[in-house]
């Protein structure tokens, strides 16, 4: 499971425009269709690609982007990372076809202004079919961050 940590999330976390664990970041379901970029700065960038069925609405202000809790940024000194971490997204019961990635988005007044913070390959489609939904992270968490 990959992450891409867009060039503008680096920017706005270093400016302090952009704070993991303490801005409200929200988990949005992108199908196959959607190709990560770093160059991708905010959430208008998946347009047309984020899931919507029943139990899903896309979109900012949509009721399928779950606000995430339990977020964590810690570092391992010893591996010269640092790491985001949340508690597992979860979607109680979702009919609105296949998430192959899952985006974590900071919504501000639309998707043109808000931020990714980072898109994450699930490594394979998960299928949505009524019942719920949970995306665990990799052991490492969500981010991994080398310093070089």
């Amino acid at each position: 499971m990959g992450s891409v940590l867009p060039l503008g999330a680096r920017k706005r976390i270093l400016d302090g425009t952009l704070a993991p664990a303490s801005h409200t970041i929200k988990a949005a379901l992108l199908g196959s269709g959607y190709v990560p970029s770093s160059a991708s700065e905010f959430a208008s960038s998946f347009a047309g690609h984020e899931l919507a069925g029943t139990g899903y609405v896309a979109g900012f202000g949509g009721s399928g982007r779950k606000t995430v809790t339990g977020k964590a940024v810690s570092v391992d000194a010893g591996l010269n990372v640092a790491r985001w971490t949340c508690a597992v997204p979860q979607w109680a019961a979702i009919n609105a076809g296949q998430a192959r990635y899952v985006a974590f988005v900071r919504e501000v007044t639309n998707d043109a202004d808000s931020p990714i913070l980072a898109v994450c390959d699930l490594g394979s489609e998960v299928v949505t079919d009524g019942g719920p939904v949970a995306i665990t992270a990799a052991a490492g968490g969500w981010i991994e961050w080398a310093v070089l």
